[in-house]
């Protein structure tokens, strides 16, 4: 079993790579501590993004945080926490916004062991929500992009799927 897990990592990694060209790199997000405080940060997910894309770390305080991950004029925010809010929620059914639901696609998927609800504009217009929901081990993150274009959807898609 350890065998198998390890070749579909691997492969997982050679797609990853073939899809984003031969210029990537796997980054480590972390939650940092609150300031002040003499807690260590904290391993939050890893990521494979473009070369010169750039992550922001979340800072830990309050009830929630949030982070980005940024490059080529696109950015993704993820957030966490029990009262993180992202208009992604609007987008699926029961979100209760109708209009927004009826503007997306909304389709389950597994994300590297993880269960994960992907969304993106129905007509892969500029105008809609490009995110996903990540049920990773110990939190719920949210992933949210707003207006990319059908290539930048692409992008997000796949630097979604990368996370582990």
């Amino acid at each position: 079993m350890g065998c198998k897990k390890a070749t579909f990592v691997a492969l997982s990694l050679v797609l990853t790579l073939l899809l984003f060209g031969c210029s990537v790199e796997l980054q480590q997000v972390v939650l940092e501590p609150p300031t002040g405080s003499d807690a260590s940060p904290e391993d939050l997910f890893s990521v494979v993004l473009p070369a010169a894309w750039e992550v922001t770390n979340p800072q830990a305080g309050g009830d929630s945080w949030s982070g980005t991950l940024s490059g080529d004029g696109v950015t993704i925010t993820f957030l966490g926490g029990p009262f993180a809010i992202s208009d992604i929620y609007r987008t699926l059914p029961g979100g209760g916004d109708s209009l927004m639901e009826s503007k997306h696609i909304n389709f389950g998927d597994d994300v590297n062991g993880h269960t994960a609800k992907i969304v993106q504009p129905r007509n892969h217009t500029e105008d809609g929500v490009t995110g996903m929901i990540l049920d990773l081990s110990s939190r719920t993150v949210v992933f949210t992009a707003l207006g990319l274009s059908l290539e930048e959807q692409e992008i997000a898609i796949d630097i979604y799927k990368s996370i582990r």
